[in-house]
């Protein structure tokens, strides 16, 4: 039996702040909370590592109401807060409490174990230490090393979100420098709702240990699940949200996020007491594991093959290698693997983490690479300086990079004055194996049922003695009408090139079914204006983002016009960002012409493209739909 001096102890309210479910450290891990909590509960050991591999637990424990401590009080709190919510109508709060007391009324609690090995365990229990922050502290990361995972010290709360009983509870063992002994910590925490508990406010959180929410370092006053063995620490959470598929979850999300530490050796997962073994030489056939994948839906099986896909890149011997220098990242490795129908995507990895496939905060998502072979790219930090500046840019939930959260002006204008480097010196690596030139000349023998090859006749008088071999001739063939509404701009703004929509409006693209601008989905259905002497020019002075047009319609109308970055197999879609000379609408320009007089547009694109342009001009769906 658990001794008494457990207790559970809720913080008085004195200012009577009404406090509800929607914590916001565990609001941000709700939408993902699985993968949300296998990725934050790996990061934090692998932060704390004292040896590599980084080993780490995930077990479901069924434990007796009889071996947790001050249960008794917790259904008293659960009680008390589902009246509340009852009578002032919070129904979500109330449909909240009404499974918990469905769960504590149980004889067994469903708890998640994740415990790790080989690292250092939560020095503690002081201010300022790593249990403090783990137990006390709000918004607070206290890591030993400054490119360690965390940042924002909320990642702590992705274990609550899978929590029915919004408890956790955590234990360690570490190394006390003073006592030069092993020292013990156990303490749990819960956040509810705040309360009335016999006519005293208390706040939302609680606090399972000693008196004056204290911890515990005597391993004998708590029962046999918290305990362990060795150094390292132990995360319970109670109460877990148990879907049939958990296992495969946390394998699918672990693989995913940290394939680049455990294929280097860094990190190993065991799952469900063993049933499932995460290492480098599970790493692959694990990818390729059905029953992993049986998990994912629709996008998150696109995500999945992405990562497989960065996963080839990085263990690939012939992927191909560029190391560069950036001031204060240091060294920085591009590792570039080039096949058919890989998916033109990018991954940065911090730490062994994969942190994000784009630079979007710094006008480079990365997310368009006309006439580039298909290929993914890996993007690794090799100094300790790299690591810890993007660690200062990474959002909460590490998947994004932003300058937004530094606190002065100036560190954020160096932010972006370094990110925006880094992005074009990754684009200038993933180019020099990617970029494809057009030839002068191929072989397309594909192309020949296209093209008559002419009769025996025509080939024997083309080829007749008659000809004199001294005797050069040639015939001055008529030029070509261009049609007017496709412009190719080289990089250096040179204009215009032929192709797209012909003088009667059809459509002489490549491809299928083309969307329009507006929502039209088929060229057929709405009219297109016919353009001259259409010209496409980079503005001189402006970046690659920038561009000016010049036309001269035909026709009287309001149309929108779209551009298109011409590609080898397929146009992909320009965004306009902004504009003089239209208006910007969904990406495209609502601009107002009139037959015979000339258009000057500038623009400056959604993101940086110096490659050719297509553009189109058809009525818009409001006038087409007036003139119907």
């Amino acid at each position: 039996m658990v001794a008494d001096t457990l207790i559970l102890e809720f913080a008085g309210n004195d200012s009577k702040e009404d406090e509800g479910l929607g914590h916001a450290g565990i609001e941000t891990y709700r939408q993902q909370p699985y993968a949300s909590a296998a990725r934050e509960l790996g990061q934090n050991s692998r932060d704390a590592y004292s040896s590599l591999p980084v080993k780490i637990a995930f077990d479901l424990l069924m434990l007796p109401k009889s071996d947790i401590p001050a249960l008794g009080k917790l259904s008293r709190v659960v009680e008390l807060s589902f009246e509340s919510a009852s009578l002032e109508r919070k129904e979500k709060e109330k449909a909240f409490f009404t499974e918990a007391k469905k769960l504590l009324a149980s004889d067994f609690i469903k708890v998640l174990r994740v415990s790790d090995e080989n690292t250092t365990g939560a020095k503690g229990p002081e201010r300022g230490t790593p249990f403090y922050s783990l137990i006390r502290a709000a918004g607070v990361s206290v890591k030993r090393d400054e490119n360690s995972g965390g940042s924002y010290g909320i990642g702590k709360n992705a274990a609550f979100a899978i929590s029915d009983l919004r408890t956790v509870f955590y234990s360690t063992i570490y190394y006390d420098d003073v006592l030069k002994s092993n020292s013990f910590l156990a303490q749990g925490k819960s956040i509810l709702v705040s309360h009335v508990d016999e006519g005293v406010s208390k706040r939302q959180i609680g606090y399972w240990g000693l008196p004056d929410f204290e911890p515990v370092s005597n391993p004998a006053m708590v029962p046999s699940w918290l305990k362990r063995n060795n150094i390292g620490t132990s995360v319970f959470v109670m109460g877990f949200r148990e879907p049939t598929d958990w296992q495969n979850r946390f394998s699918c999300s672990l693989i995913q996020n940290f394939f680049p530490a455990i294929y280097d050796g860094e990190m190993e997962f065991s799952i469900g007491s063993g049933n499932s073994e995460i290492n480098k030489d599970t790493l692959g056939p694990l990818f390729g594991s059905q029953e992993v994948r049986a998990v994912l839906d629709g996008e998150s099986d696109q995500g999945f093959n992405c990562s497989y896909d960065f996963y080839r890149c990085y263990v690939a011997p012939k992927a191909k290698i560029n190391v560069f220098e950036v001031s204060e990242l240091g060294r920085v490795q591009v590792k570039v693997l080039v096949e058919d129908r890989l998916p033109k995507k990018i991954c940065i990895i911090r730490n062994g983490m994969v942190i994000t496939d784009n630079l979007s905060a710094f006008n480079e998502p990365f997310s368009r690479f006309p006439m580039y072979k298909d290929f993914v790219a890996v993007v690794t930090f090799l100094d300790v300086c790299g690591s810890s500046f993007i660690k200062k840019l990474e959002d909460p939930k590490h998947k994004e990079l932003s300058s937004d959260g530094l606190l002065n002006q100036e560190e954020r204008d160096n932010a972006k004055r370094v990110m925006k480097k880094l992005g074009r010196q990754i684009r200038a690596a993933i180019k020099e194996h990617t970029f494809t030139e057009y030839e002068n000349e191929v072989v397309a023998v594909e192309m020949r049922e296209y093209f008559s090859a002419g009769s025996a006749a025509d080939f024997e008088r083309r080829n007749s003695q008659d000809d004199d071999p001294e005797t050069v001739k040639y015939k001055i063939e008529p030029r070509k009408k261009r049609s007017p509404t496709q412009i190719d701009a080289d990089a250096d703004g040179k204009d215009e090139a032929e192709g797209g929509f012909n003088s009667q409006g059809g459509d002489n693209s490549r491809g299928g079914k083309r969307r329009h601008p507006g929502g039209i989905d088929d060229a057929r259905s709405v009219r297109s204006i016919p353009l001259k002497d259409v010209r496409n020019i980079l503005t001189p002075g402006g970046t690659a983002t920038s561009r000016t047009i010049f036309f001269t319609p035909m026709t009287s109308a309001q149309v929108i016009i779209s551009l298109d970055a011409v590609g080898i197999n397929n146009n992909e879609r320009l965004s306009v960002a902004s504009a003089i000379g239209g208006i910007v609408t969904s990406g495209s320009l609502l601009v107002d012409l009139v037959a015979d007089q000339r258009v000057k547009i500038e623009l400056e694109l959604s993101e940086s493209y110096l490659g050719p342009v297509e553009m189109r001009a058809v009525i818009s769906p409001e006038v087409a739909s007036n003139e119907n």
